[in-house]
């Protein structure tokens, strides 16, 4: 009877959940993890960007029963190069229900991590972290950790890196269950040392058009989007002369003040022994100007314009094949709290991808001149919902202490 009664109020709780996120004129995308569970960056796209907080303040993600799953926000793409695996003193022991790695740590080193280095597998194990100074008696470090391991074709073996909290424990073990499926073939157990790590940019193309006008000894092009994207990067391409050198100023207008003022917002320079690409730049604006100074040279054929936004990322433990939503667009919102946040550190930088399926815009009420009845208002509308809501809850509630006097 007690399960009967947390399902109904779970249900409920749900629905009130997805209505406080969703509401009217907010931007939903949903997407679907792939067979691997585990931490994944979901790219966010241009559009859900705009829409949402600078802070993304207003953001949440939603599993497939509206709970809301923690996360955090990555603007960087780490890319590792040239890697060294340095195998580290172990012994492994294999029993008929779990595997167990011990790395010897005869110098009490700090350790937060090592790196496992097997044969590929496609599968999904449990593990835990334990310590021990004399390999007799054990301590948790980290428990009901999982081992989701991907299929790579590429070559007979992968590398998957365990993180847990710095210990200096003089053995440390792996305990993995495998009482589900057959064990892992362990080649060896060590680190990986990277001799060059780089902040790899990753740019997403925004859409923008733009109209040329040719003015004396200028050169005006007017650039216009439909959302008011936040442009990192911006490129020019130059048809002719084959030789060129050009002074140019972007800006906007003030629209509202005294005849539309002109706001400046980068000078840079056009010239045919660069590349006339032009990065760091943080501009939010839906509509603005380029004008190029010709001063007595014929102006420049300009073969294409094209803007960028820097990728950003959601990262989230996502369960195997499951449905989630992200909801963006409630402006009353405050940032959430996640514990997430204090083990970023932990979490591996180079994570899979994970790309929106659909966008979908909850569709805006038309505005009419007459005046709307209060009944058809949207508050109108979520009080009686949730008075439908409560009344439910009640009725239910009253039914379960009658069977239980029964």
């Amino acid at each position: 009877m007690k399960k009967i009664k947390n399902k109904s109020l779970t249900f409920l709780v749900s629905l009130l959940c997805f209505g406080l996120f969703a509401q009217e004129n907010s931007y939903i995308a949903n997407l679907k993890n792939d067979s691997i569970a585990g931490y994944k960056k979901i790219v966010l796209t241009p559009k859900l960007q705009t829409i949402s907080n600078s802070d993304f303040s207003d953001l949440r993600l939603l599993d497939a029963n509206n709970q809301q799953v923690p996360y955090f926000i990555q603007s960087r793409n780490f890319k590792f190069l040239d890697a060294e695996f340095i195998a580290y003193k172990h012994n492994i022991y294999y029993t008929k229900s779990q595997t167990s790695v011990i790395v010897n740590n005869p110098k009490n080193s700090i350790y937060y991590s090592f790196t496992l280095k097997l044969s590929n597998a496609n599968v999904s194990k449990k593990c835990k972290i334990e310590g021990s100074n004399d390999a007799q008696k054990w301590f948790v470090i980290s428990e009901r950790l999982y081992l989701n391991l991907s299929k790579n074709t590429t070559k007979g073996f992968n590398y998957y890196t365990v993180s847990f909290p710095a210990v200096d424990y003089n053995h440390i073990r792996l305990v993995i269950n495998d009482s589900v499926s057959a064990p892992l073939h362990i080649k060896d157990v060590g680190f990986l040392k990277y001799n060059k790590v780089i902040d790899e940019e990753k740019y997403q193309s925004l859409k923008y058009s733009h109209e040329i006008t040719q003015k004396e000894k200028t050169t005006s092009i007017h650039i216009t989007a439909t959302d008011n994207f936040e442009i990192n990067k911006f490129d020019i391409y130059i048809d002719s002369p084959s030789k060129y050198d050009r002074n140019a100023v972007l800006y906007y207008l003030n629209v509202g003040s005294k005849k539309d003022e002109r706001r400046e917002i980068k000078r840079f320079n056009l010239s045919s022994k660069d590349s006339n690409v032009f990065k760091n730049l943080n501009i939010k604006q839906k509509e603005f100007w380029i004008e190029v100074d010709n001063k007595d040279n014929q102006p420049l054929s300009i073969f294409d314009i094209n803007f960028y936004q820097k990728e950003k990322y959601l990262v989230a433990d996502l369960k195997p094949n499951q449905q989630y939503t992200i909801v963006v667009g409630n402006k009353e919102l405050s940032k959430p709290s996640y514990d997430l946040v204090n083990f970023i550190d932990e979490i591996e930088y180079n994570l899979p991808s994970i790309n929106i399926n659909k966008e979908t815009k909850n569709k805006e009420k038309s505005v009419e001149v007459k005046k709307i009845p209060f009944y058809q208002k949207p508050w109108f509308m979520w009080t009686c919902i949730g008075l439908v809501g409560i009344t439910i809850l009640i009725f239910t509630m009253s039914l379960f202490k009658k069977a239980e006097k029964l």
